[in-house]
C-alpha cells in the first residue's frame, strides 16, 4: 500500500532556482560562457555549477551544470505577438488576488476535445455545429491573435476523416497531432498544423478504444491505455461479464516503426479493466524512473513498456466511489503532473456521468519520486465537484474550474467559482465565477499568453456549449494607486533555437536584466473530458547572467519528447509569454516562421588565473570591427561604457570569487555574453599549514611528484606516478592504514589503526623501513608533520589522547589527553597550534529525552599548543537552527574531518555532517525524512578568535557527509569530498558558498592537489581507485568544472570477495537511487565504517520512539539478536523497508519482489 498521511504535500524538489535573493540570481551569470547549465552532463565530467556570491558581486548558488557554447547561428528572434485576448478588458479591484473571467465567447462546435497546437493555434473538436450531436469529424482552427471574432476560426468538415469523438491524442516526433480510437474504432487522424490538413494513418489499432488515454513514452513512442469496446459504461455492473465479453481494453499498444504493437505482457484488469470502469481515460503520466505511472479508478499502477510490457500493482489510491466516504476517485475526477513526479487528483466520485453520484470534495497529492507511491492528503476544495478540470499555472499552482456537486446536474448544484490550490502552502483559494456551467465533456487549455480557455460541456447533458470563456490567473494583474491594471510582464526576445535534445544547453535573452525567479517548462495541452493528457510542469534549474537566462534540458524521463511552453517568471510571479519549443532529438522544431537572430559571438575561453588581492586581473580578448564592448567585474564595480576595445585589466581588492561578465553589442544592437569567474587569493603564509589524511603528494628532484594513498581495507599503500598517472606499486603495511604523510627527511609514514602501528615506508625501495609499534589497541588514526620541523602529532583514538613524536625516529616525546573520539589533526604554518577534531560530537543537554538543549554544547574542535600539548581553547561549531527545507536544515555537526587550513592562516574549514536531533514526531511534530535528517555541511573558524564563523557555514545540498577537504594553493577554492553523493564540492571560501560539485567516484574520503594548483586527487574508497581531475578551467579560466583526466585503481588484488565488496560500496552509497533519494542518506551516513554516530534520533514515526544508533561490528548479521532495539526486524533485508520509507529509495528488490507475501512487514 502506498504512504498515506494528512499534511501539507511539501515543495517539490527540483534543480532549483534561487528565491528571494535578487542579488543572487543576478549574479548567476556567470555560467553562460563557461557555459553552464542546470541539468545536462557535458563530455569531460558530469558536474553541477553552483555560482556562489558573497555579498557584493562573488558568485551566487544554483545547482547548475556546464554547458557547451550555443552556436550563434542556432539562434531565432522571438517574435511579438497580436494578443487581442488580453486587451480592451475591464479589469475588477479583485483581479490581482483572485483573477478575473472573460466575457462568454462564441465557439463554432461545443469544443469537447481540444490541443493547443505547437504554432500556437488552438484544435477543437468533438460536435456537430449546433453543439448537440457527436461528431468528430468538424474540426475548428482557433487564431488567438485575432481575439474571439468569427474571423479568429476555421471550421472545416471532411467527410472521409475519421469520427474523433471521445478519441485520444498525442503528437508525433514530425508535429502531427495523432487522433486515435473513439467513435473512429480502430483508426487514426493524422492533423498537420502547419496546413490546418488530416491524413488517415495506415496503422491501424488491435483493440477499439472509447475514453482510452495516449501519451509519449521516454522514447517518443505513443502509448496508448486502456478504453471501452465499445463505450458501454454499464459494464461496471457486471465486470467479470465484461471481460469475458472482451468489453474492456485491457492490452496497451505502443506506435513504433509506423505500425500499432500490443504489449501482451501488461494485460491488465487491474489498471485497464471493467471493475468502477478503470478502463475509462486512465490518469496516465511518464514517471521519474521512465516507467508510466497511473491511476485508475481506486487503483496505482506503474507499466513498464520494454519488450512486450510489463503491469505493476502499486497499491490502492482510494476506496471505489460510494456515497458515504465521497473519494475522489473515477473518471468523474482531475488530475494533473504539477511537478515532477509530483501529481494532484481532485474531485470526481464516480464512474460516468450517468451514475448520479454526489461529488468527493478531496485533494490528494501523490508523489511518485521515489518509485513507490506516497500519497498526502490535501486540504479539501471549498466545493465539491465531479468532471472538473485542472490546469498546472506556470506558477506550479493548480486551477480547478467547473464541475457539479451531483451526477452531470447544472442548476443549483452547478460550480461556477474557480479555486486554485498552492503546493507550497499546501491551501486553496476561491476565485470569480464562471458564467457557464461546464461538467461532462467540458476541457481546459494553458494558453501561451497565460490565459486558461475552458471550453465544450454537454452533448449530452442539461447544457449545450457553443461557447468558450478565458480565465485569467492573478499573476497577469497588479494594483498600483488603488486601481487593479495588467502587470508588465517579462520579454523574451530572443532563444537558442526551437528545437532541444535532452541534455542540450538552452539560452534566452530576455528584454531586460531584471532578475527571473523561475524558468519551467510546461507540456502543451491536449486532451478531453476532464483529463488534460498533455500537460506536466518542469522547473528548471537555471542561471541569469543579467539579460540572458541558461539551463539544460533534463532528462527524457523528466521531460518525455514533445512540445512545451517555455516560459520566465520575473521576482513579482508575473511569467512572460510562453515560447513553444520542440523537445527530444527527434522532435521537429514548430512549424513557424522565424527571423535569425545573430548575437557577437563570445564563445572563446578567456584567460583569468587566479590573482592575489590587490593585484590585477588582465583580459585578453580580440576586438571585432563594428562591436562594441563593456566589462562588469562583480566586485560592485561600475560597469565599463561600451567602447571598441575588447581587452581590458581590473585590480581587484578583496579576496572572493567574482562573477566576471563581458558584453557585445554589434552594429545591429544584438547582443553577446561571455561569463566566468575570477578567483582572487590572499597572501599564503611562508610554511603552509598540514591537515591528516589518506593521501599525501611527494615532491622529488628532477622527478614526477608520486601520490601515495592508503587502502584502509586492503592493508596497504599505493604509490601513483603522477606524470603518467600509473600505479608504481602497491605496499603492504599494517592493518587498517588510515593516515599517510611525508616526514621531514623525505620517508612516509602510515598509521596503521587496527594493528596500532606506524609503518615508516623508504621511497627509494618502496618497502616498509621500519614499524613503529604504539599502544596496543589505541585505534592511532591521524598523522600530521610539523611544517619545516622534527616534530610529528598522532592522535589514539581508542585512548583519547594526542601524541608527540620525533619525525626522525618515531620515539614518544609526550602525550596529552584529549577526549573521547579524537580521529582527523592539523596544524598551523607556524607549528605551534594543533586542531583536533572530535569525531563524534558528546550528547547534548537532554538528548535522551523529548527536549534537547542545544544552547549549549556542540561539535568539538580542540586548539592544542603543539609545545606544551595543553588545550588552548575548544572550539565548539553550534547547533543550526535553520528552518527545514528542500536546501537547508537544522542539526549539530557531527562526523568531524580533520580542519584545513586556509593558506593565509585566517581561518580553518572542517567538513562533516549535520544530524537533526530535534527533528521527530515527538521532538518537533515533523517526521524525519530523506532530506532534513542528515545533511552535509562544512564550518569555518576564525583562527584569530579560535570561534566559529557560524554565518558562513556551508550546507552541501543533496549529500550527508562531508569527508574531507583540501585548499587550493591560492587559497581561493576550498575542494569538499562528499562521500554519499560521489562529488566534490567546490566552495568560494572568502565568500563561504558552494560554486558547483564535480561528480568522482564511490564514497570519495581523500582530496590532495598538485603542487601547481592544476591537479586534484581524490581517493575514491569504496571504487579503489583516484580520480585525476583538471583544474585548469576552473584556475586558469574562470570556468566551473573539472574534466575527469584519468582514473588509476589503488588496489590490485582485493582481500575482500566480490560480494562483501559490492555490498560494501551499497553501504557508503547514497547516489544509487535504489538505495537513496537525491544522494542523502547511506547506511555510513550515521555507520561510519559500521560504527555509531554517538546521537539520540527520535524514530517515534517509525515506530520505535527515541533511539540510540548502535555500532554495527561483532554482530554477525543478526547472530546476536534482531536488528534495532525495538526488535522489529529479523533480517538484515528488512531494511528494504527503511530503504524505500526513510532513505527515500526506490529499493533493491522490485516492488513486486517487495509486494509478495509478507516481505514488506518488519518482521515477514
Amino acid at each position: 500500500m502506498p504512504h498515506l498521511s494528512r499534511a501539507p504535500a511539501p515543495p517539490p524538489r527540483t534543480g532549483r532556482p534561487p528565491h528571494g535573493r535578487p542579488w543572487l540570481r543576478q549574479t548567476l551569470g556567470l555560467l553562460v560562457a563557461a557555459g553552464l547549465s542546470a541539468c545536462g552532463g557535458d563530455g569531460d565530467n558530469a558536474t553541477t555549477a553552483a555560482p556562489s556570491a558573497a555579498s557584493s558581486g562573488t558568485v551566487a548558488a544554483a545547482k547548475l551544470k556546464r554547458a557547451p557554447a550555443l552556436k550563434a547561428s542556432s539562434w531565432v528572434t522571438v517574435p511579438t505577438v497580436a494578443d487581442p485576448v488580453l486587451q480592451n478588458l475591464t479589469i475588477p479591484a479583485s483581479a490581482p488576488t483572485q483573477g478575473m473571467w472573460s466575457g462568454v465567447q462564441n465557439w463554432p462546435l461545443n469544443a469537447l476535445h481540444a490541443a493547443v497546437l505547437p504554432n500556437g493555434r488552438l484544435l477543437s473538436y468533438g460536435s456537430t455545429l449546433d453543439g448537440a450531436g457527436q461528431n468528430g469529424r468538424y474540426f475548428d482552427l482557433w487564431d488567438p491573435t485575432l481575439g474571439f471574432g468569427a474571423n479568429s476560426h476555421r471550421t472545416t468538415y471532411r467527410d472521409g476523416q475519421q469520427d474523433s469523438f471521445c478519441s485520444a491524442s498525442t503528437y508525433l516526433g514530425d508535429g502531427r497531432l495523432m487522433i486515435s480510437g473513439g467513435n473512429g474504432s480502430v483508426t487514426t487522424t493524422l492533423y498537420t498544423p502547419a496546413t490546418d490538413s488530416v491524413t488517415t494513418g495506415n496503422a491501424n489499432l488491435a483493440d477499439e478504444r472509447w475514453y482510452a488515454t495516449m501519451l509519449n513514452l521516454p522514447d517518443g513512442r505513443p502509448v496508448m491505455l486502456g478504453g471501452m469496446v465499445p463505450y458501454v459504461e454499464g459494464m461496471q455492473d457486471n465486470p467479470n461479464q465484461a471481460v469475458a465479453q472482451g468489453l474492456a481494453s485491457m492490452t496497451p499498444e505502443v506506435f513504433e516503426n509506423g505500425a500499432w504493437r500490443s504489449l501482451f505482457g501488461a494485460y491488465s484488469r487491474d489498471a485497464f479493466g471493467p471493475d468502477y470502469l478503470r478502463a475509462s481515460y486512465p490518469r496516465a503520466w511518464v514517471a521519474p524512473d521512465g516507467r508510466v505511472f497511473g491511476v485508475s479508478a481506486e487503483t496505482l499502477w506503474y507499466l513498464d513498456p520494454a519488450g512486450n510490457g510489463a503491469i505493476t500493482v502499486a497499491g490502492r489510491f482510494k476506496e471505489a466511489p460510494n456515497t458515504a466516504t465521497l473519494p475522489n476517485v473515477g473518471a468523474t475526477n482531475t488530475a494533473v503532473m504539477y511537478a515532477p513526479g509530483r501529481i494532484l487528483v481532485v474531485g470526481g466520485n464516480g464512474s460516468f456521468n450517468g451514475d448520479g453520484l454526489p461529488a468527493s470534495a478531496k485533494a490528494t497529492s501523490i508523489d511518485i519520486g521515489g518509485g513507490t507511491p506516497r500519497l498526502t492528503e490535501q486540504p479539501a476544495m471549498k466545493t465539491p465537484r465531479r468532471f472538473p478540470n485542472a490546469i498546472v499555472l506556470p506558477t506550479g499552482r493548480v486551477l480547478v474550474t467547473g464541475g457539479t456537486r451531483q451526477g452531470n446536474d447544472n442548476g443549483a448544484n452547478a460550480v461556477y467559482a474557480a479555486e486554485t490550490w498552492d503546493p507550497v502552502a499546501g491551501t486553496w483559494s476561491t476565485g470569480p465565477n464562471a458564467a457557464v456551467y461546464r461538467g461532462y465533456h467540458s476541457f481546459s487549455v494553458l494558453m501561451p499568453d497565460g490565459t486558461v480557455l475552458s471550453t465544450g460541456g454537454g452533448a449530452p447533458g442539461p447544457v449545450t456549449n457553443l461557447n468558450a470563456e478565458a480565465y485569467y490567473p492573478p499573476y497577469l494583474f497588479r494594483t498600483v494607486n488603488g486601481a487593479a491594471q495588467l502587470a508588465p510582464r517579462p520579454v523574451m526576445t530572443a532563444l537558442s533555437g526551437l528545437s532541444y535534445a535532452h541534455g542540450d544547453a538552452l539560452q534566452v535573452d530576455m528584454s531586460g536584466a531584471g532578475a527571473i525567479a523561475q524558468m519551467v517548462l510546461v507540456g502543451l495541452s491536449t486532451g478531453t473530458h476532464s483529463f488534460n493528457s498533455g500537460q506536466r510542469r518542469i522547473p528548471l534549474a537555471f542561471s541569469q547572467d543579467t539579460y540572458r537566462l541558461t539551463t539544460t534540458v533534463p532528462d527524457r524521463n523528466t521531460v518525455p519528447p514533445g512540445y512545451y511552453q517555455l516560459i520566465a517568471i520575473d521576482a513579482a510571479g508575473v511569467p512572460s509569454r510562453g515560447t513553444i519549443v520542440a523537445i527530444g532529438a527527434d522532435t521537429s522544431a514548430p512549424a513557424v516562421a522565424t527571423t535569425p537572430y545573430n548575437p557577437p559571438d563570445l564563445s572563446a575561453s578567456v584567460a583569468a588565473p587566479v590573482v592575489v588581492a590587490g593585484g590585477t586581473a588582465s583580459y585578453a580578448v580580440a576586438a571585432v570591427a563594428g562591436t562594441t564592448y563593456s566589462w562588469d567585474f562583480g566586485d560592485g564595480s561600475a560597469a565599463t561604457a561600451f567602447g571598441a576595445a575588447a581587452a581590458t585589466t581590473h585590480a581587484y581588492a578583496q579576496p572572493g570569487v567574482y562573477a566576471v561578465a563581458l558584453t557585445a553589442r554589434a552594429a545591429d544592437g544584438s547582443l553577446g555574453r561571455r561569463s566566468f569567474v575570477q578567483a582572487v587569493g590572499a597572501t599564503p603564509t611562508a610554511k603552509q599549514p598540514n591537515a591528516s589524511g589518506a593521501t599525501a603528494l611527494e615532491t622529488r628532484a628532477n622527478a614526477s611528484a608520486r601520490l601515495w594513498v592508503v587502502n584502509p581495507d586492503n592493508d596497504s599503500v599505493a604509490v601513483i606516478d603522477t606524470a603518467t598517472n600509473a600505479r608504481v606499486a602497491e605496499i603492504a603495511v599494517g592493518a587498517s592504514p588510515r593516515s599517510v604523510a611525508v616526514a621531514p627527511d623525505g620517508r612516509i609514514w602510515v598509521v596503521n589503526k587496527a594493528s596500532a602501528t606506524l609503518s615508516i615506508l623508504d621511497p627509494a625501495t618502496l618497502a616498509v623501513a621500519r614499524t613503529v609499534t604504539l599502544p596496543r589497541a589505541s585505534q592511532p588514526h591521524g598523522l600530521v608533520f610539523a611544517p619545516g620541523g622534527g616534530i610529528a602529532f598522532v592522535v589514539l583514538e581508542a585512548l583519547g589522547q594526542l601524541q608527540r613524536l620525533d619525525a626522525a625516529s618515531g620515539a614518544v616525546q609526550a602525550t596529552a589527553a584529549v577526549g573521547a573520539n579524537p580521529r582527523h589533526l592539523s596544524i598551523s604554518a607556524d607549528g605551534a597550534t594543533v586542531l583536533v577534531s572530535r569525531f563524534i560530537t558528546p550528547p547534548l543537554a537532554g538528548e535522551g529525552t523529548a527536549t534537547v538543549v542545544t544552547t549549549t554544547g556542540g561539535a568539538e574542535v580542540l586548539a592544542v599548543n603543539a609545545s606544551t600539548l595543553a588545550i588552548s581553547k575548544t572550539i565548539v561549531l553550534r547547533h543550526s537552527d535553520k528552518t527545514d527545507t528542500e536546501i537547508q536544515g537544522a542539526g549539530i555537526p557531527n562526523y568531524l574531518a580533520a580542519a584545513v587550513i586556509s593558506p593565509d592562516g585566517r581561518s580553518a574549514w572542517v567538513p562533516s555532517k549535520q544530524d537533526n536531533v530535534k527533528r521527530g514526531t515527538l521532538r518537533s511534530g515533523q517526521g524525519l525524512d530523506f532530506q532534513n535528517t542528515v545533511r552535509a555541511i562544512s564550518s569555518r573558524i576564525d583562527l584569530a578568535t579560535l570561534a566559529e564563523d557560524h554565518a558562513r557555514r556551508v550546507d552541501h545540498d543533496n549529500s550527508s557527509l562531508g569527508a574531507a577537504a583540501v585548499f587550493h594553493p591560492s587559497g581561493a577554492y576550498l575542494f569538499v569530498a562528499l562521500e554519499t553523493s560521489r562529488q566534490v564540492a567546490v566552495v568560494d571560501a572568502a565568500g563561504g558558498r558552494e560554486l558547483f560539485k564535480a561528480d568522482v567516484g564511490r564514497a570519495p574520503q581523500a582530496l590532495s592537489v598538485s603542487a601547481d594548483g592544476r591537479t586534484l586527487y581524490v581517493q575514491n574508497f569504496m571504487d579503489r581507485s583516484i580520480g585525476v581531475l583538471n583544474l585548469a578551467p576552473l584556475v586558469a579560466n574562470g570556468e566551473l568544472r573539472l574534466p575527469a583526466v584519468a582514473t588509476v585503481a589503488t588496489v590490485g588484488a582485493d582481500k575482500l570477495s566480490a560480494q562483501v565488496r559490492s555490498g560494501k560500496q551499497l553501504f557508503y552509497d547514497a547516489r544509487d537511487t535504489r538505495l537513496a533519494r537525491d544522494s542523502y542518506m547511506s547506511c555510513a551516513s550515521c555507520h561510519s565504517d559500521a560504527g555509531h554516530d554517538g546521537r539520540t534520533w527520535d524514530f517515534t514515526g517509525f515506530g520505535e520512539g527515541l533511539r540510540n544508533t548502535i555500532a554495527l561490528k561483532g554482530r554477525a548479521g543478526i547472530g546476536h539478536g534482531f536488528t534495532h532495539w525495538s526488535a522489529n526486524g529479523d533480517e538484515i533485508q528488512d531494511f528494504e523497508k527503511q530503504i524505500r520509507d526513510f532513505a527515500g529509495g526506490t529499493g533493491l528488490m522490485t516492488d513486486a519482489q517487495f509486494a509478495t507475501g509478507t516481505r514488506a512487514q518488519p518482521l515477514g
